[in-house]
């Protein structure tokens, strides 16, 4: 195999570097086992899916910045490369083979990796897709790049704990930007702009957190190509040019051309009494006419004073009243995780009749400037599913969307006992039999939810709503035995999930079903109702 001879070649290192290791270099002692490795796996693997080019056949994993437990790590590429593999989509390559390519190379190890850096490596690997990203305690970005434009065309933020303030406020940051590009839309493409990058941003962040944010979003909102800033600083080293505050036409046209974008955005995050100001700007490198320009405030959020219990809503129109009394929980005929069957007395409380919509959630949304679910694509309900049940909402945010609208996510007894009522049923209607028209299963046919209003059987005797099928939902409880269970709780804090859906079968739609997850984890077929202690 014949050498390269480049001056990158000193960059190229690094990024094969990061492959033989995979993320064992960085630094000890993180705190990364609060989250679920396997599940975050899975849900990268999701999103990388949706990837709508079908060019990108192969990829690649190079990098993970940021004080990462060596073991955590290796867990979680392990996981993420076997579930991207059952995807059937695409080709990975192998760390083995990119040692033995790294030897026959003899490449050198450095911090960055520069354009023409991926184009060759792709090259020389049959790579389409680089994936990478970095470690932010509370949430890892990743993006994957193309290879052939050096554009990032899939980028997600995942959360792995209870955000932090800060987390809370670049989000709320990230939304206004992309709200704001998302108005300008058409005349920032008449202006012939469509891969954008980040010059410089001076803030009180870390600023590499701001960048990988803002970046994350623009691209996830489909609009603009975002072409990664991480390796700027290479090209200006090379140019011998420095990262000024600003940028004059002539610098920009130039770094523009050499960098392979059409306009750069930079500015300034300011920390104010009254909160934070970001002010940006975005150049047209052709031109060097601004042709972007927004202030934007936003304030400090904490996770939980941001939604505290409204005193406004006071009535229960759409909620049910469960009178107190004893009821028969759980099942001797059911698995090891809803045995024994034992009498659990509960005060009286209110339910929801039906689940929370997008529409009732898109209000939460707005009044909070809360972050939207992944659900909607663009930060939009989609077209005809305002009354549909809201789904891939974590357990942390179903609780703040029942605080602010003065109640809260129900105990799993209460939930259990608004199916089954006070004699244990196994169905909320009268029977022991399921049919597909009797509840949104799979065996139903209609593989998606159904309106929050609409009718079927799926009714308790008390007049709550799709709790056998259409989809599950969050409660309040954390996931233990019952008392006189030999259970063994696999994982400590999760949290249960209860009822069936349409994308499962009938045999998850009895009473006594119980089901879990990590409160950081959102699913397609899980929303929430709410309930409220009885005055």
């Amino acid at each position: 195999m014949q050498k390269i001879n480049t001056k990158n070649n000193r960059c190229i290192g690094s990024l094969f570097y990061f492959y033989i290791l995979l993320f064992s270099c960085f630094l000890m002692g993180s705190d990364l086992y609060a989250f679920d490795s396997i599940k975050l796996a899975q849900q990268v693997a999701a999103s990388l899916n949706q990837i709508s080019s079908q060019k990108y056949s192969t990829v690649a994993f190079s990098r993970i910045q940021g004080s990462l437990n060596s073991e955590t790590v290796n867990e979680l590429i392990d996981y993420t490369e076997n579930e991207i593999v059952q995807l059937g989509r695409f080709r990975l390559i192998d760390r083995s083979k990119l040692q033995l390519i790294l030897r026959e190379q003899k490449f050198s190890l450095t911090g960055m990796v520069s354009q023409d850096t991926y184009k060759t490596l792709g090259k020389l690997l049959g790579i389409d897709l680089f994936i990478y990203g970095r470690y932010y305690g509370d949430t890892i970005v990743y993006k994957a790049i193309d290879v052939e434009s050096s554009a990032i065309v899939w980028a997600k933020i995942f959360q792995l704990t209870d955000l932090s303030k800060e987390s809370l406020t670049l989000n709320n940051l990230t939304e206004s930007v992309t709200a704001s590009l998302r108005e300008s839309l058409e005349r920032l493409h008449g202006s012939k702009i469509r891969q954008i990058s980040f010059w410089n941003l001076k803030s009180d962040f870390d600023t590499n957190r701001v960048i990988d944010y803002l970046s994350a979003a623009i691209t996830t909102d489909g609009n603009f190509q975002v072409v990664d800033r991480e390796n700027l600083q290479l090209i200006l080293e090379e140019q011998k040019l420095n990262m000024e505050d600003y940028i004059d036409e002539k610098k920009a046209k130039r770094m523009g051309e050499l960098y392979g974008v059409d306009a750069f955005i930079y500015g300034r995050i300011s920390n104010k009494p009254s909160g934070h100001i970001a002010s940006f700007k975005m150049m047209n490198i052709s031109t060097g006419v601004i042709e972007w320009a927004k202030t934007i405030r936003f304030s400090d959020q904490k996770t939980n004073s941001r939604y505290k219990k409204s005193k406004k809503n006071r009535k229960y129109s759409k909620m049910i009243l469960i009178k107190s009394g004893v009821f028969v929980m759980g099942s001797d005929t059911g698995p090891k995780i809803s045995a024994p069957a034992f009498k659990v007395p509960l005060k009286a409380f209110y339910i929801d009749r039906s689940e929370v919509s997008n529409q009732e959630y898109a209000a939460f949304v707005k009044k909070y400037n809360h972050r939207f679910p992944p659900s909607w694509p663009r930060g939009l309900i989609p077209a005809g599913q305002a009354d549909r049940p809201v789904v891939k909402v974590n357990w942390n945010d179903a609780r703040r969307y029942c605080r602010a609208v003065g109640k809260r996510l129900p105990k799993e007894a209460e939930w259990e006992k608004a199916f089954r009522g006070e004699n244990g049923n196994k169905y909320p209607w009268s029977g022991n039999t399921i049919y597909p028209r009797d509840a949104r299963t799979v065996e139903s046919g209609v593989l998606a939810p159904d309106s929050v209003t609409s009718v079927s059987k799926d009714v308790s005797l008390y007049g709550v709503q799709h709790l056998a099928g259409n989809v599950r939902e969050w409660v309040g409880s954390f996931l233990r035995p019952y008392p006189g269970s030999r259970y063994r709780i696999p994982q400590k804090g999760y949290r249960v999930i209860r009822g069936g859906s349409w994308a499962k079968t009938s045999q998850h739609s009895v009473g006594w079903f119980r089901d879990s997850s990590h409160p950081n984890y959102g699913w397609e077929d899980v929303g929430f109702r709410c309930a409220k202690s009885a005055r």
